[in-house]
């Protein structure tokens, strides 16, 4: 998937708390998206991708640390990494009522399978 969005009750998200462009603590459809960016975001920084665009929030979030938050918001703000690793990456993602998981996993060929592609 490349973009979340419309965030928006008609696309099936529901309201949450969310800051609003002052700051302000509002509730709006979309709100705890930004906690799946920054948990990427923190994913990313600990495989050693190269972070392309983030933002920070407004104001301090408490789900992760210090300067470590990434705010998302549909057709404005983005987060977005590169794999600048020599290997493919795979991404999954698990959820329950309380917690999300996000896992990158490096794909590792074998030597021979390398090339197959150029021949």
């Amino acid at each position: 998937m490349k973009q979340f969005g419309p965030m928006d009750l008609e696309h099936g998200f529901k309201e949450s708390t969310v800051f609003d462009s002052t700051g302000h603590v509002i509730k709006a459809p979309g709100g705890g998206m930004c906690q799946i960016s920054s948990t990427m975001y923190n994913v990313a920084l600990g495989a050693n991708l190269e972070i392309v665009e983030r933002h920070p929030h407004s104001r301090r979030v408490d789900y992760v640390p210090v300067d470590r938050d990434a705010t998302i918001y549909y057709n404005t703000l983005d987060f977005k990494f590169k794999n600048n690793l020599d290997n493919p990456i795979k991404i999954t993602a698990t959820s329950d009522e309380y917690n999300v998981t996000v896992t990158f996993y490096q794909i590792i060929t074998k030597p021979e399978d390398m090339n197959k592609d150029e021949e």
